[in-house]
């Protein structure tokens, strides 16, 4: 190849990372999962998930998903505002479950506080059996950080 290795012209150097196509589905591999150490503005315990592209030109690109919501439970006899609620909060993460398929032996841990150190540790011992695992997801390329004028590719929803 011409122009390889040293000397760089630094002028020459791209300055914008390459963003995926947004128009299609992409095949990914979980390759982390992170839950955070706070909660969101209405107290939810939230997750970060990063994955590795696995299609054609994109392969090995890493594409993340800075919150994903864990799933909250409602009793039976809540009334039907709050299950409606309740399901709509759980939505997104049960379609991470299913585009990855998802499956255990044992129940997910539940982190009630964020603070509470041993329930983290269980959360996160008990995702780690699932990184490797294949699903497939759109993207939403969008400014980051608002006002630089930089587009980055994110996780919008799960397939």
């Amino acid at each position: 190849m011409e122009n390889e290795g040293i000397p760089v012209n630094f002028g020459d150097l791209p300055i914008e990372s390459a963003v995926l196509e947004d128009d299609r589905p992409y095949k990914v591999e979980l390759t982390k999962v992170t839950l955070a150490l706070k909660t969101d503005k209405n107290g939810n315990v939230y997750c970060a998930i990063q994955c590795a592209v696995l299609d054609d030109d994109y392969e090995g690109l890493p594409i993340n998903r800075s919150y994903l919501a864990l799933p909250i439970g409602v009793s039976a006899d809540a009334p039907k505002k709050m299950r409606i609620r309740v399901q709509n909060h759980n939505a997104p993460f049960g379609r991470f479950v299913r585009s990855f398929k998802l499956k255990s032996s044992k129940p997910m841990p539940a982190v009630l506080d964020v603070r509470d150190e041993v329930a983290r540790t269980a959360w996160q011992e008990y995702m780690e059996q699932f990184i490797g695992a294949h699903g497939e997801v759109t993207v939403e390329n969008s400014e980051f950080p608002a006002g630089s004028g930089r587009v980055r590719s994110a996780i919008n929803d799960f397939v």
